[in-house]
């Protein structure tokens, strides 16, 4: 039939995964920041702040959705959600020290890390939507994502 079946396959196979990467969108904006841990005493004092506890950066992997507003999801203790119905638009892996950069199309989005009890909450806006974060055309957003659950203020 084909004098070259095993060139033919691996054309084929080229185009493919050629077609697959360029169906990958990448945009101009985005969010870039650093997911930092804070755990033990960070109570205002004067004088040495030797025993204080200072914040490291953390790699975790960030979930980005839509909007989300806190009325239409059961956060318990004020700072967990167990279950967020929708799909992630977007999903970011931290390195080591907390570098993330994630590019995204304008607009409003809400962004989580998952703990062991749960999507961490702790900021909302004006409008209740929780972890708000907005992209702006050809802006990049800088953020810091404090998991600072484990923290004393």
């Amino acid at each position: 039939m084909f004098k070259y079946p095993v060139l033919i396959n691996l054309s084929l196979l080229m185009i493919f995964i050629i077609s697959c990467a360029a169906n990958k969108k990448q945009y101009d904006q985005g969010i870039t920041g650093k997911v930092m841990w804070y755990e033990g005493n960070f109570m205002p004092a004067i004088g040495d702040d030797a025993n204080r506890s200072k914040p490291v950066g953390i790699s975790r992997t960030l979930y980005i959705f839509e909007p989300i507003s806190a009325e239409s999801v059961d956060i318990t203790n004020r700072v967990w959600l167990s279950v967020i119905d929708k799909k992630p638009f977007k999903t970011v892996k931290s390195d080591e020290s907390g570098n993330f950069k994630v590019s995204l199309p304008p607009g409003k989005y809400t962004i989580v890390s998952k703990e062991e009890k749960g999507y961490y909450v702790n900021r909302f806006d004006g409008d209740n939507i929780i972890n708000p974060v907005k992209v702006d055309k050809d802006k990049w957003t800088e953020i810091e994502v404090k998991l600072d659950y484990k923290a004393a203020y």
